[in-house]
């Protein structure tokens, strides 16, 4: 199902659509990591322009991932849903090209949020 959507996407693409193609893959915590690692490899082999592994659960998958998938491939810091927590220069080394940090804008709004309350309380 998952290369079904992606091929759509590349042939969209081909005939003409102006659009990035960045396909993740959440099969390692089902199926393990190699299962996931070469859904990345196929995902690239029809022509997704970057891949995305869900969920490694420490250095050395991502370190597989890395290795084992041409391209650019991008990283989810997400502090909220991870242990995982894997600095810039760190994801650059072990292969990432990108990373995303989809919760660290929200948390320090919530923070000035809870100082704003603590303001108004005193």
């Amino acid at each position: 199902a998952a290369l079904s959507r992606i091929q759509a996407a590349v042939d969209a693409r081909n005939e003409g659509a102006d659009i990035l193609i960045l396909a993740r893959t959440d099969a390692a915590t089902v199926y393990g990591i190699h299962e996931a690692v070469e859904r990345a490899v196929l995902f690239r082999q029809i022509g997704a322009d970057i891949s995305h592994l869900s969920a490694p659960q420490n250095e050395d998958e991502m370190r597989l991932y890395c290795v084992s998938v041409e391209g650019p491939k991008m990283a989810n810091n997400n502090t909220a849903t991870s242990n995982l927590k894997v600095p810039r220069q760190r994801l650059a080394e072990l292969g990432y090209t990108m990373a995303i940090y989809p919760d660290m804008l929200l948390g320090a709004s919530l923070k000035a949020m809870k100082g704003v309350l603590r303001d108004l309380k005193t």
